[in-house]
């Protein structure tokens, strides 16, 4: 997380996820974070396919709450309740833990880029993502 300190420059987002960013400015605070209820109480429909909600204990150590039908239909696995340790047991990965630990520790979000790999589909979409974080 080399930027963490850098703010988001809205203007460059794809315009939906600088909805995402507007709505996440909105919601009411506990501290410098809004709170899950806060987030869960009012987003809007058209958001909630392409978000993932992780339960954050450790860097190697969180379970996905949520994980949207649209990254479901990217990746190709309905990640919802699984934990990192299960799916390494499975030999799939899954790369939150570093980074989002970090953005819980700081408190920060960040913006990355990444592609789903699949191996029956001849090409990588790649994905724009705002990772922020809500207070349980």
């Amino acid at each position: 997380m080399t930027n963490a300190r850098q703010p988001l420059d809205v203007v460059s987002l794809p315009s939906d996820l600088a909805d995402f960013w507007g709505h996440y400015q909105t919601l009411p605070r506990d501290g410098l974070m809004p709170t899950l209820r806060a987030f869960l109480d009012s987003a809007p429909y058209r958001f909630m396919a392409r978000v993932a909600i992780a339960d954050m204990m450790a860097p190697d150590d969180f379970v996905m709450r949520y994980y949207g039908t649209a990254l479901t239909e990217l990746s190709g696995t309905d990640w919802t309740g699984i934990s990192a340790k299960e799916s390494a047991r499975r030999g799939i990965p899954l790369q939150t833990g570093g980074r989002g630990w970090t953005a819980v520790k700081h408190p920060c979000g960040y913006l990355s880029t990444r592609a789903f790999v699949r191996r029956e589909r001849p090409f990588e979409p790649e994905v724009t993502s705002f990772h922020a974080v809500l207070l349980v």
